[in-house]
């Protein structure tokens, strides 16, 4: 009969029978206490054991917590530095501002233009049109133009059968240019009425009006801005005459080179008129300015790096504009795509205080 406990220490140390060896009370007694003492020092020695482990594990995720921690403690330390510096220098190298078209320019004096406003349209000149009419009136023989088609000056339009002499006669172009209207038809009788009308359109003119409290303003000879859509051009102010309608305002018109198709009879106009010039020593130009944190500024440059400047500003004729302080003569400022730098210090401002 085998003994009902076997020790966990050692195979080898197990209970024999006790018909071999006769095992006396009190060596029982003595033996069992002991190996249970074995028994109770191994399961210590193996939980001390696995409690090392653990306490390893502990301490190597308490590392990482306090590393990570440090890691938040330091980013947002990082962050409390730069909430106070939103508007420190932005770097930006040469070649990458290159090809994000970042131009400068250098603050300098400047001739201030003094304006006044006025609208208009684009008209064709009286003595660029024609109304054509037969000089005898006769049975229409044939027409060979259409509206749209264009002319030479010389060109034959139209065979008219005289009433008087019965005789065909041509009727010719007399100016280079297109046929906007057609009034006859073949087998049609000619009266008093044009026939055909022929406009020349490679020069127009910018008509404008010109009211009451700009007349005195407003003469012959000055420069204006013209401006439609997104194209402007420069003009001299040929006339100023009545208008014939009766209307309260003049009339001033400057001449258009139109050879190249660019502008359409009937479009509407603005237009800055040149009434006088102011000089001032330091200005800049007005798509430089930016507005940040609600301050006028614009971005100067120091090598590869762009500081925004606040700018106290005085007289503007809507392209440049006079400075007061804030600039000196002979710094470079960005002019073109000055918005570019802007929206990069306000994404690192908003990032700080996210």
């Amino acid at each position: 009969m085998k003994a009902p406990f076997q020790s966990a220490v050692s195979p080898t140390h197990q209970i024999k029978e006790p018909a071999m060896f006769p095992i006396k009370e009190t060596e029982a007694q003595i033996e069992t206490p002991f190996l249970r003492t074995l028994l109770l020092l191994a399961i210590c020695l193996s939980g001390v054991a696995y409690g090392s482990d653990d306490h390893r594990n502990d301490e190597h995720a308490e590392n990482n917590l306090q590393e990570q921690h440090g890691h938040r403690d330091d980013h947002s330390e990082h962050a409390d530095e730069h909430d106070d510096h939103d508007d420190d220098p932005v770097s930006i190298t040469s070649n990458i501002a290159e090809q994000a078209g970042i131009g400068v320019a250098r603050v300098g004096p400047a001739t201030l233009e003094i304006v006044t406003r006025a609208f208009g349209k684009l008209i064709i000149p009286p003595h660029r049109q024609t109304h054509i009419h037969a000089r005898f009136a006769g049975l229409v023989k044939d027409v060979s133009v259409h509206v749209g088609d264009r002319v030479a000056e010389g060109d034959v339009l139209a065979v008219i059968e005289s009433n008087q002499s019965l005789v065909d006669y041509t009727i010719q172009s007399p100016i280079s240019g297109v046929v906007t209207q057609r009034q006859i038809n073949p087998g049609e009788v000619t009266d008093d009425v044009p026939i055909l009308v022929v406009v020349n359109e490679d020069v127009l003119w910018a008509e404008l009006k010109i009211f009451p409290h700009q007349r005195n303003a407003v003469k012959a000879g000055q420069l204006a801005h013209l401006v439609r859509e997104d194209r402007e051009l420069t003009a001299r102010i040929t006339h100023i005459a009545p208008s014939s309608d009766g209307e309260p305002f003049m009339h001033a018109h400057m001449t258009v080179d139109n050879s190249q198709r660019k502008f359409t009879p009937g479009e509407l106009l603005q237009a800055e008129v040149v009434v006088d010039k102011a000089n001032v020593p330091v200005a800049l130009e007005n798509r430089a300015l930016q507005t940040l944190e609600g301050q006028q500024v614009v971005f100067i440059q120091e090598g590869d790096t762009y500081e925004p400047r606040t700018v106290r500003l005085g007289r503007t004729d809507g392209r440049f504009t006079e400075v007061l302080a804030g600039l000196q003569a002979g710094e470079t400022y960005v002019v073109d795509n000055s918005y570019l730098i802007k929206a990069d210090i306000e994404k690192a401002g908003a990032g700080h205080h996210h």
